[in-house]
């Protein structure tokens, strides 16, 4: 990214900004962790046989009677979800292997044995279920339960943090003072309009002459020129936030790297089946560049409030 003449001349410090009006505590929706847990459980289901038929169980019956859809030498009767004739399933209920009955259904007479009887149950989840899952360093139950744990956790403050973050940065913003340069909100709006452009020339389309329709579902403008406009407002209001990341990046020793462009772009066209050239033609270096550094002063503030929140 090009050096910037625009320069902070005063920084209001965030850590001193006003967050009284927000909720720092937070609650982990344990729903979502069983859930899971009852996912995975449930792909290990194990199968035994069992002395007495309960609801739910499979039972292999040999049926006799003068219907012949209730004449079967072998069949498998899952007792209780009502798959089968109503009547013989809750007969079927506390019969023992090898156990005859007789029963009348519609007035026929139906002799039952019961040959088997086998029972799905849904185990305890456990440390080979979890090895099966192939999940990066997790490898026992505990350890599952405490990433799904964390992974909640880190859901919720995300939300929660967002709404906060946003509030101390209206708050820098408003209590620093900025000497800005318009030419550099040109040449980021100028980056913006280039994805834009390079974007709609994948799709066979020109930026400049695309129509109401054309800009329908793809971006949320009628005309290049409310585009324009669109383009405009929205630099102008976070280049005070760009300004903060860069300042604050080059005081922490941060600067967004080739590496990790390559990574992200990597991301984004194989996310977006694009060609890796178009992709990079849309999301150049230093757009990418402009996008971290602010990314990086929010994360800053993230990084400081999360430790105020308390699980209640």
């Amino acid at each position: 990214m090009k050096s910037l003449s625009s320069e902070i001349i005063k920084e209001f410090n965030f850590r001193e900004a006003d967050i009284s009006g927000e909720d720092l505590t937070y609650t982990i929706d344990k729903n979502d962790i069983e859930k899971e847990i009852l996912r995975i459980r449930k792909k290990n289901k194990i199968s035994s046989e069992v002395p007495e038929v309960r609801k739910g169980d499979i039972a292999v019956c040999s049926l006799k009677s003068g219907n012949p859809k209730l004449n079967k030498e072998s069949i498998a009767i899952n007792v209780g979800l009502g798959l089968f004739e109503k009547k013989i399933e809750d007969e079927l209920i506390g019969m023992t292997k090898g156990q005859d009955k007789n029963v009348v259904v519609d007035g026929i007479n139906v002799d039952i044995k019961v040959l088997s009887i086998t029972r799905r149950e849904i185990p305890e989840l456990n440390d080979e279920m979890v090895k099966k899952e192939k999940i990066d360093n997790i490898t026992t139950a505990n350890c599952l339960i405490a990433k799904l744990y964390e992974d909640q956790k880190n859901k919720v403050l995300d939300s929660k943090l967002y709404n906060l973050t946003e509030n101390v940065i209206k708050q820098v913003i408003a209590k620093s003072k900025f000497d800005i340069n318009e030419e550099d909100i040109e040449y980021l709006s100028g980056l913006e309009i280039q994805k834009a452009r390079e974007l709609a020339a994948v799709e066979g389309l020109t930026l400049e002459t695309m129509t109401e329709d054309d800009f329908n579902g793809r971006i949320p403008v009628k005309s290049y020129k409310e585009f324009l406009k669109m383009v405009k407002n929205m630099e102008t209001a976070r280049f005070p936030v760009l300004l903060l990341g860069i300042y604050n990046g080059g005081r922490n020793g941060y600067k967004p790297s080739r590496e990790e462009y390559e990574e992200s772009i990597r991301e984004y066209y194989t996310m977006y089946k694009l060609n890796p050239e178009d992709a990079k033609k849309a999301i150049t270096f230093e757009y990418y560049e402009s996008n971290q550094y602010q990314s990086y002063y929010r994360e800053i503030i993230k990084n400081y409030y999360i430790k105020k929140y308390e699980e209640v």
